[in-house]
């Protein structure tokens, strides 16, 4: 089955279930990956988060049944699972721009959301090449914070700025820069912006960083150039859709991001480094 068709399934099976509870981890099984590469691909393919579009949906669909049936707002809320009514006021009004009770009295316009309609096409292409290998445990020093998908871009910029200008004067090769995220909830990640240095590197006092210990592990990494970091989504999309055939179960460990840069006039020399189980 090939990415257009795993990706249809995933949006039919969201539409005949939004009166039900949708599992992420269903989700991801028709695109092979887990739920947190499938959350990371469907924010770049279509511009809004998975939970997003499902609330969104649901949302829409409520209106639709609200002025044109007699069901009780409460009855309505349950239906396309909000706990409570004031729950679904609120997530109601914030996309509708009015209350559902005066919505139905005053028969105001609401906002439509449809179906997603998926038609994939390709930007930013390039070849990806791949190894697999054992790497041996590795030491970073840098900055991790709690964040949001939508955050990450922002924090990685400001990371990185700060540890250029704390490291830039100490070490005489080009900085290796990694950063990398954790799941923590459905939205909601660790990640950090980190240095990688020697085994035997002690951090000053009161610094403000962190030290993070790699483990050991087999690592599938994939390398490309890019002449801005901004295109690095592009590189996710095409690794997220083309190489699920590999069959890749992650192992536990973060994902991670490398790059350096020769000089300000060369492009990126990027990596994303996966530890994984092989299937």
């Amino acid at each position: 089955m090939n990415f257009s068709d795993s990706m249809e399934k995933v949006l039919n099976y969201i539409e005949n279930n939004l009166k039900s509870t949708i599992e992420l981890e269903t989700l991801a099984t028709y695109m092979h990956c887990s739920a947190n590469d499938l959350q990371r691909l469907f924010s770049l393919v279509f511009g809004l988060s998975l939970k997003q579009y499902i609330r969104k949906r649901r949302l829409s669909e409520a209106g639709a049944e609200l002025q044109n049936s007699s069901q009780t707002i409460l009855s309505l809320a349950l239906d396309y699972q909000y706990e409570s009514s004031t729950s679904f006021t609120r997530a109601f009004k914030s996309m509708h721009g009015i209350t559902p009770s005066n919505a139905r009295k005053e028969k105001n316009k609401l906002v439509l959301f449809s179906k997603i309609r998926f038609n994939m096409s390709v930007t930013g292409y390039q070849i990806l090449h791949y190894t697999i290998v054992s790497k041996d445990s590795f030491k970073l020093i840098g900055q991790k914070e709690r964040v949001t998908r939508d955050q990450i871009p922002k924090v990685s910029q400001a990371i990185i700025q700060n540890l250029k200008s704390k490291f830039s004067n100490e070490f005489s090769t080009p900085l290796e820069i990694y950063q990398g995220c954790s799941a923590i909830h459905s939205d909601i990640f660790d990640f950090f912006v980190a240095l990688k240095v020697s085994e035997h590197y002690q951090l000053q006092k009161n610094c403000q960083l962190e030290e993070f210990i790699i483990s050991s592990a087999r690592w599938a990494i994939f390398s490309f150039e890019l002449d801005e970091l901004s295109q690095l989504r592009y590189v996710w999309e095409q690794l997220l859709t083309t190489h699920s055939s590999l069959k890749f179960l992650p192992s536990g460990l973060p994902e991670l991001e490398r790059f350096t840069k020769k000089n300000e006039s060369s492009k990126f020399i990027g990596e994303i480094h996966i530890p994984l189980n092989i299937i």
